[in-house]
Formats: C-alpha cells, sequence, structure tokens
C-alpha cells in the first residue's frame, strides 16, 4: 500500500465514529493489517454466508446490502458510501456473513480480517474496545432503521432515513449520495413514484438537489425536521 493510500485511508478512518476515537497509532496499525481492495461495478465485495469474517471500510465508491428473505428474495437492506463500515468480530460471538455486498459504483475498500484483527490485539489491547464501539454503533442504525420504518409515515421515513445515509457518511452539506430512486424506495418500504413525488417536495423547499442516479442532501437541518414533524 503506498503512502498516499494510507494518508487517505487514515482520512477517512478518522473521520468515522468508531475509529475516529481510537488512538493514532492504532488507526494506523489497523491500516497496516488490512488490503485495499478495488471493485468495480457489480463485483460482490463478499456474500450473505461467507465464512470468511472481518471488517470492511468503504474508502471510496458506495456498497449496496442485500439479504434473503423467504421466497429466495434477495432484499435490499442497505447502503453504505465512504467512511461506512460493515462485518463483525469472531470474538464478539459473529458468525458467517449476515449480507451480501454489492459496489454500484467503482468503489475502493479496505479489508481488515479476523485473523488480523486478531494479531493486532497482542499488541493493541485497546482493539477490541473500539470493535466493540463500531458493533453497538451498527447495532444502533439498525435499531433506529427499524423504528424509522414502523412508526414513520412516509414523509417524515425518507427524510430520517437520509439522514441517516448521511451520518454515516459524515461531512458538512452538501452531501451526495450515489444511490437511485428506485433503491432508495426499497430502503424505505415505498414506491419508486412515492420516493420520487416527495424527493421532488423536498428539492422545491430546498432541502435535497436531484442527479442522475445522485442524490444530493443540501440542508440537513431542514430534513431532520421534516423527519420530526
Amino acid at each position: 500500500m503506498s503512502s498516499t493510500d494510507h494518508e487517505r485511508i487514515r482520512a477517512v478512518l478518522q473521520r468515522t465514529g468508531w475509529a475516529g476515537r481510537a488512538e493514532p497509532g492504532l488507526v494506523d496499525a489497523l491500516i497496516e493489517a488490512g488490503r485495499l481492495m478495488r471493485l468495480p461495478v457489480g463485483t460482490w465485495s463478499h456474500g450473505e454466508g461467507d465464512t470468511e469474517t472481518g471488517i470492511l471500510v468503504v474508502i471510496d465508491g458506495a456498497l449496496q446490502l442485500f439479504t434473503e428473505a423467504p421466497g429466495d428474495r434477495q432484499v435490499l437492506v442497505g447502503h453504505v458510501e465512504q467512511g461506512g463500515t460493515i462485518g463483525q468480530a469472531a470474538r464478539f460471538g459473529g458468525g458467517p456473513r449476515i449480507v451480501t455486498a454489492i459496489a454500484v459504483v467503482p468503489s475502493q475498500i479496505l479489508v481488515i480480517s479476523d485473523a488480523a484483527l486478531t494479531r493486532l490485539s497482542a499488541s493493541w489491547p485497546d482493539l477490541w474496545r473500539v470493535i466493540a464501539n463500531l458493533a453497538y454503533a451498527q447495532m444502533r442504525v439498525t435499531v433506529q432503521t427499524l423504528a424509522q420504518i414502523v412508526a414513520l409515515p412516509p414523509r417524515q421515513r425518507l427524510a430520517a432515513r437520509l439522514g441517516t445515509l448521511a451520518a454515516i457518511k459524515g461531512g458538512p452539506a452538501p452531501i451526495t449520495l450515489a444511490i437511485g430512486q428506485q433503491a432508495l424506495g426499497e430502503l424505505v418500504g415505498l414506491t419508486r413514484k412515492t420516493v420520487n413525488g416527495l424527493l421532488q417536495d423536498f428539492a422545491k423547499e430546498g432541502l435535497v438537489r436531484l442527479r442522475y442516479a445522485k442524490l444530493e442532501l443540501v440542508d440537513l437541518k431542514g430534513l431532520d425536521a421534516a423527519a420530526n414533524a
């Protein structure tokens, strides 16, 4: 891995909630223990049921996460962009991969295997606290997403999910998401037509800007207000 790649990856990790609070030396050790993968559009980083686990951080691009539902249906359950982290460590009771992750734009990901995490822990005992923070953050997002789907009407639900996606990616507005309206509808349990109408309303209110296969979140406070209206 080049020094340029190392610095770029460090900048991404330090913006994440779980790695951002780790001591700088540990962040560098995680980078050195990982491998940088480049994924063309449509490429899997891993499949549901894979036994080789560990954590995965999106450095550039975007991945969509699918899981199998009854009737052999593949259901879109997540979307992660730069800084988004998925996966688990076997030490915390993890098992096989629970989602299939597929690149929807050309992407780069940092993969840190369970074996690498175990090796690192010998020199960095604080590693497991950092991984526990990651596990908690993933659980929190999952619970919040479920609550949004169960409790909120369509407009508030869409605004809340956009806020969640913005928080995962981080950074100031405008935040660009590489997600189309069909996929966004699947994430929030709404039809593409309904999502299109709501996004048109959000655009008129200055909350978002619509782009081909992309979405710019312009006013994060406004989206939060819409979610809580």
